[in-house]
């Protein structure tokens, strides 16, 4: 799925059909059947804080692998909210923004905000069988 949704032109074409229900659903069925759900927020939008995040997301990553944990992450509506609240919309349609606002109380409802907070980083946590295949690495010497 993810293959067919790397092109622009699929993802165009199921706006102007109204579709996209199917991937709102697949979204709600991997919360829903995910042993826990997290959310990382740092206290404000500073550079530091996002940074101090980065590590905090990283520890909590590779705590959870160490522990034979599968680490999914699902952060994309937190990154599509910080553009709502900032009322960064272009590119969006009407019924779009209507949409991640309605998605936005639902979110908040489950994590609700609180003052001076920035969310960063959604992601669940839950046992899995191993994965069928492995993400490209470069090897240590390679980056070193």
């Amino acid at each position: 799925m993810l293959n067919l949704l790397s092109a622009w032109p699929t993802i165009s074409r199921l706006a102007q059909i109204g579709g996209g229900q199917g991937l709102t659903k697949f979204s709600h069925e991997l919360v829903s059947n995910a042993s826990c759900v997290c959310l990382i927020s740092i206290p404000n939008s500073s550079q530091r804080s996002f940074f101090d995040g980065g590590i905090a997301i990283e520890r909590v990553w590779l705590r959870a692998t160490k522990l034979g944990l599968a680490f999914h992450p699902m952060t994309i509506l937190v990154f599509l909210f910080a553009r709502l609240d900032r009322g960064q919309c272009e590119g969006f349609t009407v019924n779009q923004v209507k949409e991640l606002s309605r998605l936005r109380q639902e979110f908040d409802s489950l994590f609700p905000p609180r003052r001076d907070q920035c969310n960063l980083f959604l992601f669940r946590v839950g046992y899995a069988s191993e994965p069928s295949a492995r993400s490209l690495r470069r090897s240590i010497e390679q980056v070193t």
